[in-house]
C-alpha cells in the first residue's frame, strides 16, 4: 500500500504508468506521456485526483472529493467511482463517441459534447444543469428508454433566459458579459468555447464506458471527438456590464480555459461556485463558495465574512481580502503544500490540513 494520507502524491511519467497497489492519499496527480492503468483502488476522500494520458486509461476503485479524467484515447471504469463532487472525462479518440455511465444515486449532466451516442442508468433522478448545454450526435436513452428528461440542444446554445421564478440563465459561446442589475433567483452564466451547430456522424463505438456502481454526488460532463462536425468558436471568459445584485446562488462556469472577471466593487451577491482559468469576486456582501475551482489563480475581495460550503481547488496563487470591521481570524484547510505570501491577518491564523513540514513562510505579517 502506497500510505501517503497527510500529503498529496504528483506523477509524471513520459511512458505507461501502471498503479497496482492501494493509495491513500490527500489528493492524487497522474500525467502519463503514455496510458493509465490504475489497477487497485485510490482514495482521497477529502482531495481531487486528476489523470492526464496521451492513450487510454482504466480506473479501478476510486474515492475522491472531484475527479478529473483527460485522455487521447478511452476511459474505461474498471471499478466503482466514488466522487462527492463534480466529475469530468474527456477523450479525442478518434472516430470513437459514444459514452456508457452508470450511477446509484440521482444523475446531473452537465456541459457535455458527445460525438456518439450517451447511454445513462441510474436508480435516482437524472436531471441537466440549468442552462448547460447537452449536444449529442447520436441517440440518448435513459435506463434503456427514451431520451427524457434530458434535452439534446444540438444548435447554437447562446440563450439569455429568465423563469417565472426569478431565476436567470445566460449562456454564450464565447464571452459572456453579464448586464448589470438585480437579479431576483439564482443567476448562471456558461461561456463556452465551442458550440455543434450540427453533425454529420455518429461516432458509435465506445468512447468513456463507467457501467459499474458509481456514485457521483455532484455534476458530470462528458466530452469525446465529434467526426465531421459543424461549429461555432469563441473564447470564453465572463465579464460583467455593471454592478449586479444576486438575491440567491450565482454560478459561474467559464470552462478551465475562460477567465472570470466580476470585480465592480458595488457588487452583492453571496452564495457562489465557479469554475474558471483566472477567477477574480468582488461583493459588498459576505461570500459563501460552493464547489469551486480555479485553474490559475483566484483574488476574492468581499465586505462580509468569507466562508466555504463546498470544496475550493486552485492551482495557482490564492488572494483572500475581507474588509469587514472586527473579523480577523482565518482558519485555512489545504491538502496541498501551503506556501504563505505577505499577509495582514487581525486576529489568529490556524492552519489545518498541511503537516508542518509543508508549510512555508515567505513573507508573514500577523498583527
Amino acid at each position: 500500500m502506497i500510505n501517503a494520507a497527510n500529503n498529496s502524491l504528483r506523477l509524471l511519467a513520459a511512458n505507461e504508468v501502471i498503479v497496482n497497489a492501494p493509495i491513500q492519499t490527500l489528493g492524487l496527480e497522474v500525467a502519463s506521456g503514455s496510458s493509465i492503468r490504475i489497477e487497485d483502488e485510490v482514495r482521497a476522500s477529502d482531495g481531487n485526483v486528476t489523470l492526464q494520458a496521451d492513450g487510454d486509461i482504466q480506473l479501478n476503485d476510486v474515492d475522491a472529493a472531484e475527479l478529473e479524467v483527460n485522455s487521447t484515447g478511452r476511459i474505461v471504469g474498471e471499478g466503482i467511482l466514488t466522487i462527492s463532487g463534480d466529475a469530468s472525462f474527456t477523450t479525442s479518440a478518434a472516430n470513437a463517441g459514444t459514452v456508457r455511465v452508470t450511477n446509484t444515486g440521482p444523475v446531473t449532466i452537465g456541459t457535455s459534447t458527445i460525438g456518439g451516442e450517451l447511454y445513462v442508468n441510474s436508480a435516482g433522478a437524472i436531471t441537466q444543469a440549468i442552462g448547460a448545454p447537452l449536444q449529442v450526435a447520436g441517440a440518448i436513452s435513459i435506463n434503456g428508454g427514451s431520451s427524457f428528461p434530458l434535452v439534446n440542444t444540438v444548435g447554437d446554445p447562446s440563450q439569455f433566459t429568465i423563469f417565472p421564478n426569478g431565476d436567470t440563465v445566460i449562456t454564450q459561446v464565447g464571452t459572456a458579459e453579464i448586464p448589470a442589475a438585480a437579479y431576483p433567483g439564482n443567476l448562471t452564466v456558461n461561456s463556452l468555447a465551442s458550440g455543434i451547430l450540427s453533425f454529420n456522424e455518429v461516432l458509435t463505438d465506445d468512447a468513456i464506458v463507467l457501467d459499474q456502481a458509481n456514485t457521483v454526488g455532484g455534476t458530470l460532463r462528458f466530452n469525446t471527438a465529434i467526426g465531421d462536425a459543424v461549429t461555432i468558436t469563441g473564447t470564453p471568459g465572463i465579464i460583467q456590464a455593471g454592478p449586479i445584485a444576486v438575491a440567491n446562488t450565482l454560478s459561474l462556469d467559464a470552462t478551465t480555459a475562460g477567465n472570470i472577471r466580476l470585480n465592480e466593487t458595488r457588487n452583492q451577491f453571496s452564495d457562489v461556485a465557479f469554475i474558471g482559468n483566472d477567477v477574480v469576486l468582488n461583493s459588498q456582501d459576505a461570500i459563501v463558495l460552493q464547489n469551486s475551482s480555479a485553474v490559475s489563480d483566484l483574488t476574492i475581495t468581499t465586505g462580509g465574512t468569507l466562508t466555504q460550503e463546498g470544496s475550493l481547488s486552485v492551482l495557482g496563487d490564492t488572494n483572500l481580502a475581507v474588509t469587514l470591521s472586527q473579523a480577523g481570524n482565518v482558519a485555512l484547510n489545504n491538502t496541498l503544500e501551503t506556501i504563505l505570501g505577505q499577509s495582514l491577518i487581525g486576529g489568529t491564523l490556524t492552519l489545518l490540513g498541511s503537516p508542518e513540514s509543508q508549510v512555508m513562510w515567505k513573507s508573514l505579517l500577523d498583527t
